[in-house]
C-alpha cells in the first residue's frame, strides 16, 4: 500500500525560507508540519472556491496558486500570485467563508491542515494565535502599501515595482543580468493587479518593452532589474502615466 506524500527536500525548504514561517519557534514549527497533509495538483487546479465555507489552510511548497475575486460577469479577477512557501486561507477559515478563489497556475505541491485541526491547534498553542496575527498585520501592511502607491506614483513607477516584485518571487538567472519569471503571467493578471484598464497597461507595457526593461520570450516575461528599478524610482517617461 502506498504511504501518504511527503514532501521533498527542496519543497521543505521552500517552507522553512518563508520569512513568517521561519519566525515560528522551532517547536512550534514541528508542531505545524506535523500536523499538514501534502498533496500534489496539476496546473489548472481550483484549490478553493470563491463564497463557500472554507474548510482548510494552505502552504504553498512548489508552483505558484493564482488568487481571485469571482465577478458577477463571469470572470474572475486577480488579486495576487502566491509563490513558495506562502501560506492562504487561514482568514477564512477562521472566519467561516472565502471571498477568493485559489487555482494553481503551474504544478503544485501544498501542505494543507483542516480548519478544525488549526482550531484546535490555537487552543493548544497561543503562541501560533499570535503568530497568525502577525501574518494578517504582513498582508495588510502590504496592501496599505499598493493603496498608497496607487495614489502617489505612475502607472509606470507601479507596473515597475510589480515587475520586479515577481522577478524576487518568481525569476530565475538570465543571460545578461536579466530574470525569467517561470510562471506564465499575462497583461490581464498585471491588469487587474494594478486596478487599471488593459488598454493602459499595455501602452505603458509596450513603453517599457521599447526601453529593453521586460520583453517575452517563448511565451515567458523576461525582466531587466536594473532597469525597472529606475524606472520605479521615478525616471522620467514618454507617458504622463
Amino acid at each position: 500500500m502506498q504511504g501518504e506524500p511527503t514532501l521533498w527536500l527542496h519543497e521543505e525548504h521552500a517552507i522553512r525560507r518563508n520569512a513568517w514561517f521561519a519566525g515560528l519557534e522551532p517547536a512550534l514549527q514541528r508542531v505545524v508540519l506535523a500536523a499538514c497533509s501534502v498533496r500534489r495538483v496539476r496546473a489548472g487546479t481550483v484549490i478553493e472556491r470563491g463564497h463557500v465555507p472554507a474548510q482548510t489552510w494552505y502552504g504553498l511548497a512548489q508552483g505558484a496558486v493564482r488568487l481571485s475575486a469571482p465577478m458577477d460577469s463571469g470572470r474572475s479577477l486577480t488579486l495576487s500570485l502566491l509563490g513558495p512557501g506562502h501560506w492562504f486561507g487561514d482568514g477564512a477559515v477562521l472566519d467561516g467563508s472565502t471571498l477568493f478563489e485559489a487555482q494553481a497556475c503551474t504544478d503544485a505541491t501544498l501542505l494543507w491542515m483542516p480548519g478544525a485541526t488549526l482550531r484546535h491547534l490555537l487552543t493548544l498553542h497561543p503562541m501560533l494565535g499570535m503568530a497568525l496575527v502577525q501574518l494578517h498585520h504582513r498582508r495588510t501592511r502590504l496592501l496599505t502599501a499598493q493603496l498608497t502607491a496607487a495614489v502617489s506614483l505612475s502607472l509606470r513607477q507601479r507596473l515597475a515595482h510589480l515587475l520586479l516584485h515577481m522577478g524576487r518571487r518568481f525569476g530565475d538567472a538570465w543571460p545578461g543580468g536579466r530574470q525569467r519569471l517561470w510562471v506564465k503571467l499575462s497583461q490581464r493578471d498585471l491588469s487587474d493587479m494594478l486596478g487599471v484598464s488593459r488598454q493602459r497597461l499595455n501602452m505603458c507595457f509596450k513603453q517599457l518593452e521599447r526601453e529593453l526593461a521586460v520583453s517575452m520570450e517563448r511565451g515567458h516575461l523576461v525582466l531587466s532589474p536594473a532597469d525597472l528599478a529606475r524606472v520605479a524610482q521615478g525616471s522620467a517617461g514618454m507617458l504622463g502615466e
